[in-house]
């Protein structure tokens, strides 16, 4: 169990860092000390310190947040959730030099998952991760920011104009299995990507972190905040908070059973792949690992196999990519060996028969 010395050690190498105001240093510092020692009622010195934002974050539309040199003005709430709220904003700094105003995406991080100073630097690491990923089927990270005022997180990120899989979803119902592939062949692609060139998993694949843009494009979502990729020389042993979403969570996900690998991501596929076919979940949330699903619309026998596998309850009995599920599943399509020896036979005793 941390120490109250402990804990301060860390918030002093967060501030050494760079990452952590003084002014915030001293908030949490003084917090930390007030929970371990002070009376009831008492409080630290200084009291006149503002308070830190609630879970709704106290934003409005334009406010300018950021630091001096990097200042951006909220334009519109354009998403929320668990893991912060999501704003279309202007860039002021290109819209100075450029005289033009360039929209970014923010994604203004809540403070529960920034005030232990060891997930505050686990956050950012990934977003400085994310910053990495150059694929045209996932979204850009371009950089983090604090806002000195609040105290809050922040990543700056590409503006998409469309909708989510969630949203397309609601409106089509289930789909045919050739566009379930076209859907995503590029999200198998983009997660290839990550994984071949900086070893990183998603850990959060769900519809609403697909993004249908306008022009046609498939976009993967949420790579800076969701993935957590632990190498060797990582200096973090803790796991990213958010460790998937119940319904598409791998069995093993937010357990300390090896590092992550594109077998999390698979199981979240395979999933997806049902619940596009057929409209609805395959599981409830938690799944008992003996459940089996009735099999859905527009698969054959061998494709429901394949798809079984995809979403097994044992990590290593899945496909080791998403690219080698959705190229099975193609593979399943036609006839089994079993079906064409059949039809070969039946052939040769009709060429017999005449």
């Amino acid at each position: 169990m941390q120490t109250a010395r402990d804990k301060i050690r860390e918030l002093r190498a967060l501030h050494d860092d760079g990452l952590l105001s003084l002014q915030e240093f001293d908030r949490r510092k003084n917090a930390i000390l007030d929970a371990e020692y002070a009376p009831p009622g008492g409080r630290s010195a200084p009291a006149n310190l503002p308070p830190r934002q609630g879970t709704e974050l106290g934003l409005m539309t334009g406010q300018e947040i950021g630091p001096q040199n990097r200042r951006y003005r909220l334009e519109r709430l354009i998403g929320m959730g668990g893991m912060g709220q999501v704003w279309l904003a202007t860039d002021l700094a290109t819209h100075a030099e450029l005289g033009h105003s360039e929209l970014v995406a923010l994604k203004i991080l809540p403070p529960q998952l920034t005030q232990s100073a060891t997930h505050a630097k686990l956050l950012i690491e990934e977003a400085t991760q994310a910053r990495k990923l150059a694929h045209e089927n996932i979204v850009r990270v371009y950089e983090w920011a604090q806002d000195p005022a609040t105290s809050s997180y922040f990543i700056i990120m590409e503006y998409l104009e469309g909708r989510d899989l969630d949203a397309y979803l609601a409106e089509r119902g289930a789909l045919p299995l050739e566009e379930v592939y076209k859907l995503l062949s590029p999200l198998g692609d983009a997660l290839q990507y990550a994984w071949d060139k900086h070893k990183l998993v998603h850990r959060d694949i769900k519809p609403g972190n697909v993004f249908l843009t306008q022009r046609g494009e498939v976009k993967l979502l949420d790579f800076g905040i969701a993935s957590r990729a632990r190498s060797a020389g990582s200096s973090l042993g803790l796991q990213t908070p958010n460790a998937g979403t119940a319904g598409y969570r791998a069995p093993e996900a937010g357990t300390h059973q090896g590092l992550p690998g594109p077998r999390l991501d698979v199981y979240a596929v395979a999933v997806m792949i049902y619940q596009l076919l057929e409209g609805r979940m395959p599981f409830d949330d938690m799944r008992p690992a003996d459940f089996h699903p009735s099999p859905p619309r527009g698969l054959n026998e061998r494709q429901w196999q394949v798809l079984q596998q995809g979403f097994a309850y044992l990590a290593e009995r899945r496909p080791a990519s998403v690219n080698e599920l959705l190229a099975q599943l193609r593979a399943a399509a036609g006839p089994s060996d079993a079906e064409l020896a059949a039809e070969a036979e039946q052939a040769a005793r009709a060429e017999q028969e005449l």
